[in-house]
C-alpha cells in the first residue's frame, strides 16, 4: 500500500510540475514600449494575412458559437444564434487613423451560416480560402472566394466549397492552399461537435482537453490534403503527415512546395516537403519560445509571423472567468470586467537560422488573447481569439 500512495505522490507532484511549465503559472515577460491603438469593431479577429497591401481578417464569434446558453444574454441560445461573420479589411493604417472594413459577399449560397475561422490566401489567383463552421445552416466546409478590388472596394465573389464529413464538424482549425483546386486543412480537437453545434456536457469539454492537460501529450489530430476546392471530402480529402497534438495555424511557401504547420501544446512549427500526391515529409522542425496560434509566411521578408500568449494560464483565467458565462457582455473592448489581463506578443521565425524575435510583447490591456500577427511597414499587427477589433503598434526601436 505504501509503495502505490509514494507511486501516486511522484505522478502528482509530476503533474502539478508539468502543469506549472506548461501553462506558463508564474511566467513573467518583459514588455515592449512602443505606442498602441486598437481599432474595434469585429469579435473574434483570430486570423490575419495581406493582400495587394492591405491586411485582412477573419471575424468568429466563438464567444456565442461555442459558449451557449449565455448565462447573460438570452438571445444567444444556441450556435445559430451567433452574429453572422465577416471578412475585414484594415484600412488607413499609415495615416493615423485606421478602421476596418466588412467586405460584401457575392453569390454566396442561400441560407448558409458564415462563421470564418482560419483562412489561406492564393495569391497566384487572388483566392481566399476560407474555414467555416456554419453546422446545422451548411456544415463544416471550406469556402472559395475570388477577390476583386474595384475603385477601392474590395468584394468576395463565392467560387465554390468542400464540404465535410461528420467526423470534422466544428472542430477544422486553418486552411493553407497550395494551388488553385489544393489546400490542407488542420484539425485541432480530437472529438468533433454534432451537427447542430458544439456539445455542451462536462464530458465532452473533458474529453477534448486530454492531449492539453495529460503530461503524455498524446497525438491525435491530423492534418488533411484536399486534390479538389468543391465536392465532398469523402471524395477529395484525405488524412497525411503526422498527427499532433492539437494542430493550429497553417502557412506555405509561395508556390506551395513547403507546407509549415503549427502544433500548439508542444509549441512547435513543423516544416514539411509536398510530394506530389499530397503527402507531407517532415524537412524541419522550429521550437518557439512563445505559444502561437495562427501563423503567416510573409512574402516580403521570408519569415513566419504569429502571435499568441505569453501565459497559457493568464489566458485561461480571462477566458473562463469573462467569456465562458458571458458572450458578447463580457467584451467592452477595453479591460475585462473582473480586471483580468491576458499579455500576448507578437514574433517572427527566421526560417533559414530558427532565431525568433519579438517586436511586440503587450500586458494585454487593449486586446487580449491574441491569436495572430503580422508586420505592415512600420507597424506589427495583432489580432485576438475573442476580443474585438485588432492591436496596432509601432515597431519598437532596435
Amino acid at each position: 500500500m505504501r509503495s502505490v500512495c509514494v507511486v501516486f505522490l511522484g505522478i502528482l507532484i509530476y503533474w502539478g510540475w508539468f502543469f506549472y511549465n506548461h501553462f506558463e503559472v508564474g511566467r513573467e515577460v518583459p514588455l515592449t514600449k512602443q505606442p498602441c491603438q486598437t481599432v474595434r469593431g469585429p469579435l473574434g479577429t483570430e486570423d490575419l494575412l495581406k493582400w495587394r497591401g492591405v491586411v485582412l481578417t477573419t471575424n468568429l464569434d466563438a464567444l456565442s458559437l461555442w459558449t451557449w446558453p449565455s448565462e447573460t444574454d438570452p438571445s444567444v441560445s444556441d450556435p445559430t444564434s451567433a452574429q453572422p461573420g465577416r471578412i475585414w479589411a484594415l484600412r488607413g493604417i499609415e495615416t493615423g487613423s485606421p478602421s476596418l472594413e466588412a467586405l460584401d459577399m457575392v453569390d454566396f449560397p442561400e441560407g448558409v451560416a458564415f462563421h470564418p475561422h482560419g483562412f489561406g490566401l492564393w495569391s497566384q489567383g487572388d483566392l481566399l480560402f476560407v474555414v467555416n463552421h456554419a453546422y446545422a445552416l451548411g456544415g463544416e466546409r471550406v469556402d472559395v472566394f475570388k477577390l476583386v478590388e474595384e475603385n477601392g472596394k474590395i468584394t468576395l465573389f463565392y467560387q465554390s466549397s468542400v464540404r465535410f464529413s461528420k467526423e470534422l464538424s466544428g472542430v477544422m482549425n486553418d486552411v493553407v492552399p497550395v494551388s488553385k483546386d489544393e489546400f490542407y486543412i488542420s484539425k485541432w480537437l480530437v472529438f468533433p461537435d454534432t451537427e447542430e453545434g458544439r456539445p455542451t456536457s462536462l464530458l465532452h469539454k473533458i474529453a477534448n482537453l486530454v492531449p492539453i492537460l495529460i503530461p503524455l501529450q498524446p497525438k491525435l489530430t491530423d492534418i488533411y490534403y484536399c486534390k479538389s476546392a468543391s465536392g465532398k471530402s469523402e471524395d477529395v480529402c484525405k488524412i497525411v503527415g503526422p498527427k499532433g497534438t492539437l494542430w493550429n495555424g497553417l502557412t506555405s511557401l509561395p508556390d506551395g512546395s513547403i507546407v509549415y504547420a503549427y502544433d500548439l501544446m508542444i509549441n512547435t512549427i513543423f516544416a514539411f516537403a509536398k510530394g506530389q500526391d499530397g503527402e507531407l515529409k517532415e524537412i524541419r522542425k522550429y521550437r518557439l519560445p512563445h505559444y502561437g496560434d495562427d501563423i503567416y509566411y510573409d512574402e516580403e521578408d521570408g519569415k513566419i509571423w504569429y502571435g499568441g500568449m505569453t501565459s497559457l494560464w493568464k489566458g485561461f483565467l480571462k477566458w473562463s472567468h469573462d467569456y465562458e458565462t458571458s458572450p458578447r457582455v463580457a467584451v467592452p473592448g477595453g479591460p475585462s470586467p473582473s480586471g483580468l489581463k491576458s499579455p500576448g506578443h507578437v514574433s517572427s521565425v527566421d526560417l533559414q537560422t530558427g532565431e525568433v524575435v519579438t517586436y511586440l510583447s503587450h500586458d494585454g490591456s487593449l486586446l487580449g488573447l491574441i491569436s495572430s500577427g503580422l508586420r505592415y511597414g512600420k507597424y506589427v499587427i495583432a489580432g485576438s481569439y475573442m476580443d474585438n477589433g485588432l492591436l496596432i503598434c509601432e515597431m519598437p526601436k532596435q
